[in-house]
């Protein structure tokens, strides 16, 4: 998310007239989320971090991916102007040369929050 909202920030535009949604990272803070939960009346709250590897066969698979398959990124990425989507697309594609293997296919860290809870 980190690489696409980057590309956005620097070769798009934010600002748009998007419906209100909830803070986009909000629970991916394992205290937030530890926090939530024991608001809500859960007890033995267990939250953690789960390693993954989002494979994708490129950088512009990526930002395909969250073209069709996200709801909030989707819409911004729709909403910009067709110039603004080339940069942004370049953009995407050199943020994961990182990651990237001699085959072209792209090796990115995408660990999870894993939360567990009882409700009593």
């Amino acid at each position: 998310f980190h690489i696409i909202l980057d590309a956005i920030r620097t070769c798009g535009n934010m600002d748009l007239a998007l419906p209100e949604g909830p803070p986009f990272f909000r629970f991916s803070d394992t205290r937030e989320c530890s926090d939530a939960l024991l608001k809500a009346g859960f007890v033995d709250v267990r939250v953690c971090e789960v390693a993954q590897l989002w494979r994708l066969p490129s950088g512009s698979a990526l930002f395909d991916a969250f073209q069709a398959a996200t709801v909030r990124t989707a819409a911004l990425l729709n909403a910009q102007t067709r110039e603004a989507l080339v940069k942004i697309r370049a953009a995407v594609e050199a943020a994961t040369v990182p990651y990237q293997h001699a085959t072209g296919e792209i090796e990115l860290p995408m660990p999870a929050i894993l939360a567990s809870a009882t409700k009593i």
